[in-house]
């Protein structure tokens, strides 16, 4: 898991390259006029990256489930309003509430043992590898409405 703000601090060099592409394609894109759905990172096949663009309301951490996948990470990128992150390791012998389902590249827990919540403003991003259960969308004070991006990168080229 990597915190970050892409207004206030430069994307570090030694990010892998398919991350720093992602960054600042979030970074120079005004998402706020964008309708919900999907987006290419430009010059990349879906199969490699892409963004989802989302509007919600924010709500209790008790009322959404924490999930992983294992074929993309996440960069959760709050443009508008605030949410928590929920975050806890992946580890064996989690209590599994929805099975992975590889044509939504997600899996469900019942919890996250340890789970911290990390409170995101405008501008922050969370990168969420393989490796880390996370539980996005919660309310930080009270509900209210978040513009965010989500962008997913097949974690291989994170590596590379």
């Amino acid at each position: 898991m990597y915190l970050g703000n892409l207004r206030h601090q430069a994307v570090p060099a030694w990010f892998p390259g398919i991350l720093r592409e992602m960054l600042a394609f979030m970074a120079g894109t005004d998402f706020r006029e964008l309708a919900p759905g999907q987006l290419l990172l430009p010059g990349r096949p879906e199969s490699d990256a892409y963004c989802s663009i989302q509007r919600y309301h924010t709500r209790p951490a008790a009322e959404l489930d924490p999930e992983a996948h294992r074929r993309f990470a996440d960069v959760h990128l709050v443009v508008q309003g605030r949410e928590a992150i929920g975050w806890a390791p992946l580890r064996p012998g989690l209590a599994v509430k929805r099975p992975y389902d590889p044509a939504s590249e997600i899996e469900f827990f019942a919890e996250a043992p340890g789970e911290q919540l990390i409170e995101l403003g405008e501008q922050d991003f969370l990168l969420a590898d393989l490796a880390d259960v996370h539980r996005p969308r919660c309310l930080v004070q009270a509900s209210g409405p978040v513009l965010k991006v989500v962008g997913k990168i097949r974690s291989e080229l994170l590596n590379a």
